[in-house]
This record gives structure tokens, C-alpha cells and sequence, in this order.
């Protein structure tokens, strides 16, 4: 049976096939859960479109770990371009001193949560203005000190997340990302806290703008820009597998929210993940930016029926044998 219009659930996220026995009578069932696209918009207003959309369709955006999760898989991501995801990568100021030193810069990776890709009429407002947007001092603040005293209930409000399961340094990242389940229902925020200036030399490694581009597969797999939106060395390494076996592009990168040069020069500014596909449907790229903007939304009840019981819901098809 099918339980979502097939043409606006088009993208397929993950698939599972499970055997039952009832009375004698054995029966597969096989699953997909599907998202749904929104159509291509360009220009500096591509992100707010996509954005905007998926809210007032009641969906979630799709976090960037579970694209490429999807990728893992081979399956195909529908229409060719970029797609908005639910992460963001920032430039912040510690004033304060909260993590070490007054005034030092950090790096932070924000995953299925943000300060901003949950708003679409401040993305709007801040390309509008030609300024861009910014966070508040008191925004970083904030999030920073709650990093600092693992207040995940703290850091869940001021960032809209989900099931918050991380937030710390990318070596302790590392080791709590090898957890089993640690990404869920693909329901998982985490934060991962770096110094700019670490980051800043990896950049200097490679093209600043891709963040991934000319480097080799086989570093690519450990390189920490892709284990971080991948979700965990683990994934990473899946993904640079299948890239070596689709022959397919890739790049990673994220998409600019302050609408200006990304140089880890501004700070309390910085970009939301996007990830792109363009050539054969095995073809995908995880990008910085890109000329069509989607998005792609997720019925929540449907991913958590999905992950825990394969029952019938909107955004999720169910087939029996």
C-alpha cells in the first residue's frame, strides 16, 4: 500500500526490508522513507525559498548527515542541484573567554539545528538589506557557555534542535560519534567546537571555497569538514567509498549567510551546509554554494515511524510480499 503522493515524496532517504511470521505465513515488508522537494529558486534568495517553503509545508529540513547518508545508500536525490540543509558552519567570537582566552575565534559546526536555518524571514531580511546576517553577541554567548557546562537542554532551545547528543571538540567528536545509534532517527543535533585558527590552516590545504576540492579520496575520507556532516569518521569514509565507486564529483562546502566573502575574517556570521548533485543520478556533491537552491523536507511523524515501527504515514511507503 502507499501511504504519500508518490510525485511530492519523490526523494528517497533511506529504504529497510524485515521478514515477519504470522500463523505459518511469512511476509517481507519493505520500507522507504521519502522526502519531499521543493522546486529550484537562484539568487541570494535561493536558500530563504527553500527554507520558507518546507516550514509552511509543516516538513523538516533534511540535516546534512542524512543526505549524505543517502548517498551511502546510491540513492538517487531527484532533481539535479543543491539542496539547503538543517546545519551551519560559523565564525564566532569568544569575548568573554568562555572556552579559553578572551576574544579567541572558534569554529562551529552546527548539525540539524542552527541559530538560523530554522528562520526563513531572517535569512530574507538579512539578503534584502545587503548586510547579510549576523548572530548576537549574546546568541554566541549563550551557546558557547552552554557548550562549556553540557547544558544540552540549553543548547537545544537557543539552536531549535532535535535529540541534542554532542557538544564539544572534534577529537572527543570523533570518539562520541563511534557510538551505535548515535544518529538515531536521524533525529540528532550536535555541535562541534574547533579553533579558527586550526581551521583556517586545513582551509589553506585546499580551495577555500569548495573546503574539499583537490584533495584525494583517501584523504578526503578523514578530512574533518566531511566527517563532521557526515556524522562520524565512519560515515565519512562510506561516503568517499562510494564516490570512488560512482566515479561521481564532490566537493563539500556550505552556503553563505552573511551574502559576502567567507574568509574567517567576520565574525559571528557564517553559512548554512548545502549539499549538490549534478550529472547522473549517482553524481553528488556536497557544495558551498550553487545556482538552484532546494530544499528537502521531511514528515517528522513519518521518520519516526520509519526508524521504530515501519507503519504506514504520510512520507513513507510500505509494500508487502
Amino acid at each position: 500500500m502507499v501511504a504519500q503522493n508518490r510525485d511530492e515524496f519523490m526523494v528517497v532517504l533511506d529504504k529497510k526490508t524485515s521478514g515477519q511470521n504470522q500463523n505459518g505465513l511469512s511476509t517481507v515488508i519493505e520500507a522507504e522513507l521519502r522526502g519531499a522537494p521543493t522546486w529550484a529558486t537562484d539568487g541570494p534568495l535561493g536558500a530563504f525559498h527553500a527554507i520558507n517553503t518546507i516550514s509552511e509545508r509543516g516538513l523538516h529540513l533534511a540535516p546534512t548527515y542524512q543526505i549524505i547518508a543517502a548517498k551511502i545508500r546510491s540513492d538517487p536525490l531527484g532533481p539535479k542541484g543543491c539542496y539547503v540543509t538543517r546545519g551551519e558552519h560559523l565564525l564566532v567570537k569568544d569575548v568573554r573567554g568562555i572556552l579559553g582566552k578572551r576574544y579567541l575565534n572558534y569554529v562551529l559546526d552546527i548539525l540539524n539545528g542552527g541559530f538560523t536555518v530554522w528562520d526563513p524571514a531572517r535569512i530574507k531580511a538579512g539578503a534584502d538589506s545587503g548586510t547579510g546576517v549576523t548572530i548576537s553577541l549574546e546568541g554566541v554567548t549563550q551557546v558557547l557557555d552552554a557548550v562549556k557546562r553540557q547544558d544540552f537542554n540549553g543548547l537545544t532551545q537557543s539552536l531549535h534542535g532535535e535529540r541534542m547528543a554532542f557538544a564539544g571538540g572534534y577529537n572527543a567528536f570523533l570518539e562520541a560519534s563511534q557510538a551505535p545509534g548515535f544518529l538515531g532517527a536521524m533525529d540528532t543535533t550536535y555541535v562541534v567546537v574547533r579553533p579558527a585558527s586550526a581551521v583556517r590552516t586545513l582551509g589553506r590545504k585546499v580551495d577555500p571555497d569548495s573546503m574539499l576540492r583537490r584533495v584525494d579520496l583517501d584523504s578526503m575520507a578523514v578530512h574533518p569538514n566531511l566527517v563532521i556532516a557526515a556524522g562520524g569518521m565512519a560515515n565519512a569514509e562510506h561516503y568517499a567509498q562510494s564516490v570512488k565507486v560512482s566515479h561521481a564529483k564532490w566537493e563539500i562546502g556550505v552556503r553563505e549567510l552573511n551574502m559576502g566573502a567567507y574568509d574567517y575574517k567576520h565574525t559571528n556570521s557564517g553559512r548554512i551546509y548545502t549539499v549538490c548533485r549534478y550529472g547522473d543520478l549517482n553524481a553528488f556533491e556536497v557544495h558551498h554554494s550553487c545556482e538552484d537552491s532546494h530544499g528537502l523536507g521531511v514528515s517528522t511523524p513519518a521518520r519516526e515511524m520509519f526508524y521504530r515501527n515501519m507503519q504506514s504515514l504520510h512520507g513513507l511507503e510500505v509494500r508487502r510480499k
